[in-house]
């Protein structure tokens, strides 16, 4: 969202520019909006911003980046909120996840929805059906951003460690 906010309002200045010259100069089309087609988008709840695991990695990929800049979507953590600001999807290769090189790690049967993952200091996590997030960019509540490789390391989190709960 604060990636296609940015594209829109440099795209938005230039028509807007156009648009007052348009209207100061009585060329301006004027089009009633049609009513029967307007849609209303209530504020997001709290509720909605929270990650739920079971979700399928895809889904919740696409709530972390429509969600930041604001509010942006989190978890708990010890009991902690974490927000999560950024978020990469593994492409799958065969009975693992491929990551950058030749490294792999596939999921463990028993793993449930929210499991931290050890792998080479990645903060990786257990989504639904059998799915994997990467976590790029966490925010420990009253802390700053940070990697999520740093926060897999500060936090000293081994695989077992769980998210959401």
């Amino acid at each position: 969202a604060g990636e296609v906010a940015e594209r829109l309002a440099s795209a938005g200045a230039a028509l807007l520019v156009r648009a007052v010259g348009e209207i100061a100069s009585g060329e301006a089309r004027r089009l009633p909006q049609d009513h029967a087609r307007a849609t209303y988008a209530p504020p997001l709840r709290r509720e909605e911003e929270q990650i739920n695991w079971t979700d399928e990695a895809l889904s919740l990929y696409n709530l972390i980046r429509g969600l930041n800049p604001r509010p942006g979507a989190y978890t708990t953590f010890r009991g902690r909120r974490l927000k999560i600001w950024r978020a990469a999807l593994p492409a799958a290769a065969g009975g693992g996840i491929k990551e950058t090189g030749n490294a792999s790690v596939s999921l463990p049967e028993d793993a449930l929805p929210g499991t931290v993952l050890a792998h080479e200091g990645r903060l990786l996590v257990a989504a639904g059906k059998g799915g994997i997030l990467e976590l790029l960019e966490v925010q420990p509540a009253g802390k700053r951003p940070i990697s999520g490789g740093d926060f897999y390391r500060g936090y000293r989190l081994g695989a077992g460690a769980r998210l959401g709960e």
